[in-house]
């Protein structure tokens, strides 16, 4: 067995070659180094024994050896008085070193990338097919020609190892070239080390390695809301696996840009969809220009490119010939709202013909600042947050219509505070909405074409003082006030009325701007006063 080596000897009698030795002892010195000096109390190995014949054959097993390795081995013999003989004759021995068995199941297939080859095989022991591999190695070598003298001494890789018999080992080798077959042998060592015998054949051919296929991009060619982020989705395909996906961007006539926005392709993606994003500050009327990179660690192919890329105009005008239902403004970013006019059946009237309606998307940049007193000229220098203009102008509706207005704002607004406004006469007029935060839109009732506005409104506080109770039998009425405004609780116009020429009273009888009685609950009244002053106050309905 490896680490061992067996001793045996004739016992001397008890007094030299005459008499048993009963009882005795017998003591082992060994050293790797023959000049070793030899003594009783060196001894490693002490064995007490009785009744031992004189001419018996005595033996001893002594382990935990190095393998491979000579050792020099003397021996004394000592009676019941502890008298010792002289050192006997000197025996040498090696402890055998036997090697791991042979790979017999060893196997190559093809890789996840470009030029791989994946080596599968099961570990032996270290001796044979027993005891742990403790610091050993595997010796790998590989060759296209399948009449390779393949030799222990020859190979191509040197891997460390240490492992148990019998668990799975695998190797990745990687740059082969392609359209070759290749030949594989292995061979495992001890720790010493000792080599096995070679291993069984294993053999693969490296296939070619073809370019990605772009399978889809999104093409945009027009966008008609300027600042609003532009997502590109992608599909790619590639044999092997697709390292990279690279959206590029910029302003027309400006620096290319590149996205970071597309997810993390996991290792050996073999198809791959996913989403990049152009910022909105690169959408804008100067136009946007992008193009597609896809890699696979070996080629690089494009969707358009840098000397010709896919070309956005942004405009800010949208129009549309509709007689009811639904106007869409096209942008391209999916995960927020839609600025969108929802007319319904006859809201324009008993029209025949599609009317042709126009949408303008103002610079908010360039409105003066607000003054009313409901906006919050703190915020944003007093400026709307968007603001579009809607035509023709003088267009009225029969029937109240639905416009969203997508917004951006800010760290410093609070969303909930936003608020829709129209524009007549000089100044913004509060018309209230309904905030989606998730989408990034207000929604509110209009009932004509005009100017309109999102702005951030101050918090408005309402004492128990100023509340008022009307029922349908029972009108409210405001005196020494110019005009009167009345809203739900999201803050949507339900009316506005103004008083007669000189009559200084306004009076509200429960009923919205197209005659119908609101339902019960809590609605918020704002007065502009003779002295000019506005007030804020509560009306409940009672039906």
């Amino acid at each position: 067995t490896t680490g061992e080596i067996d001793l045996s000897w004739i016992a001397p009698g008890d007094d030299e070659y005459t008499g048993d030795i009963n009882p005795g002892t017998f003591r082992i010195q060994y050293s790797t180094w023959s000049g070793v000096f030899w003594s009783t109390a060196s001894a490693q190995i002490i064995i007490s024994t009785s009744n031992v014949g004189q001419g018996s054959i005595r033996g001893w097993t002594v382990t935990g050896l190095n393998d491979g390795i000579d050792y020099y081995f003397k021996i004394w013999t000592a009676d019941e008085n502890n008298l010792w003989s002289s050192v006997s004759v000197e025996a040498i021995g090696r402890a055998p070193n036997v090697p791991p068995s042979a790979i017999t199941d060893l196997s190559a297939s093809v890789g996840r990338y470009s030029g791989e080859i994946k080596l599968n095989w099961t570990a032996p022991g270290d001796d044979g097919w027993s005891g742990d591999i403790v610091n050993g190695k595997y010796g790998i070598a590989y060759s296209s020609d399948s009449n390779d003298n393949f030799q222990p001494s020859s190979y191509d890789l040197l891997l460390t190892t240490s492992c148990s018999p019998f668990t799975a080992q695998s190797y990745t080798v990687t740059g082969f070239t392609l359209e070759a077959t290749y030949y594989f042998r292995i061979w495992t060592g001890d720790e010493t080390p000792t080599w096995s015998p070679i291993s069984n054949g294993a053999t693969t051919y490296v296939p070619p390695d073809y370019p990605p296929v772009i399978e889809f991009v999104t093409v945009i060619s027009t966008i008609y809301f300027e600042g609003n982020k532009a997502v590109i989705d992608v599909t790619v395909t590639d044999d092997f696996g697709v390292t990279q996906v690279t959206l590029f961007y910029r302003k027309k006539g400006g620096s290319w840009q590149s996205t970071s926005s597309f997810s993390h392709l996991p290792s050996g993606t073999t198809s791959y969809s996913g989403k990049g994003e152009i910022p909105g500050s690169y959408i804008t009327t100067t136009g946007t220009e992008y193009y597609i990179g896809v890699g696979d660690g070996l080629y690089t192919v494009y969707w358009k490119s840098k000397d010709y890329p896919q070309e956005i105009t942004v405009l800010k005008v949208y129009q549309e010939s509709i007689i009811s239902g639904t106007i869409t403004v096209p942008d391209e970013n999916p995960y927020d709202g839609e600025m969108s006019l929802y007319i319904p059946e006859r809201g324009l009237g008993h029209i025949f013909r599609p009317k042709l309606l126009t949408i303008t998307q103002k610079d908010a940049d360039l409105e003066l600042p607000a003054v009313e007193s409901a906006i919050d000229t703190t915020k944003n220098n007093g400026k709307p947050v968007t603001v579009f203009e809607f035509g023709p102008a003088g267009t009225v509706f029969t029937i109240p219509a639905t416009l969203t207005m997508l917004y951006y704002v800010s760290s410093d607004i609070d969303e909930r505070t936003l608020q829709m406004y129209w524009y007549d006469s000089g100044k913004w007029n509060l018309i209230g909405g309904e905030v989606n935060t998730t989408s990034n839109t207000v929604t509110a009732k209009i009932t004509r074409f005009s100017k309109y506005a999102i702005f951030p409104s101050k918090t408005v506080n309402i004492t128990a003082g100023e509340k008022t109770f009307l029922t349908p039998y029972l009108p409210v009425r405001f005196r020494d006030v110019i005009t009167l405004v009345v809203m739900d609780i999201k803050g949507n116009k339900v009316i506005e009325l103004e008083s007669l020429p000189g009559a200084n009273t306004v009076m509200w009888d429960g009923k919205d701007e197209s005659g119908i009685f609101v339902e019960s609950g809590a609605y918020i009244y704002k007065v502009k006063k003779v002295d000019g002053r506005e007030t804020y106050g509560v009306i409940v309905v009672a039906k």
